[in-house]
Formats: C-alpha cells, structure tokens, sequence
C-alpha cells in the first residue's frame, strides 16, 4: 500500500474516484504476497501491483466498472 500512497492521495485531492485492490491471502506460488496493491483510477490510470497479467486484468476491468460506488467484494479465493 506504501508504494501506492502518494498517487492516491493525489487523485482524491484531485477529486478522481478510483479502486484499491489488495490480496490478502495466497496459495501455492504467487507473484505478490498479502499487502501488495493495485489502484486504478476512473480516468484510467494505474499504480501498484497485485499480479501479473489476467488478475490485473480483471480488477482494472471491476475498478472502472463500478468505481464512484463503495464496494467490497472477494475476487477470487
């Protein structure tokens, strides 16, 4: 979350609504251990890191779908 702060804080300053993904568990191998986020913003825009390819893919695709609403939801377990 750290390596994402900054950008976040700037688009909420800017008023640009956006998501935060964080993975919160993992089994087996995994490119990113629990804690590691990803944030787009409505525009767009991406920082941050939960993955690589298809899971990133996705969050990208729930963030500018239902951004501007407050959600919480599981992605996948």
């Amino acid at each position: 979350m750290r390596d994402i702060w900054n950008e976040i804080v700037e688009w909420h300053a800017a008023g640009e609504t956006f998501g935060i993904a964080t993975v919160t568990g993992t089994f087996g191998s995994a490119p990113r251990q629990p804690g590691a986020s990803m944030a787009v913003s409505r525009s767009g825009e991406v920082v941050g890191s939960v993955s690589g390819g298809c899971v990133e893919s996705a969050v990208y695709d729930l963030v500018l779908r239902d951004s501007g609403c407050v959600t919480f939801r599981v992605v996948a377990r």
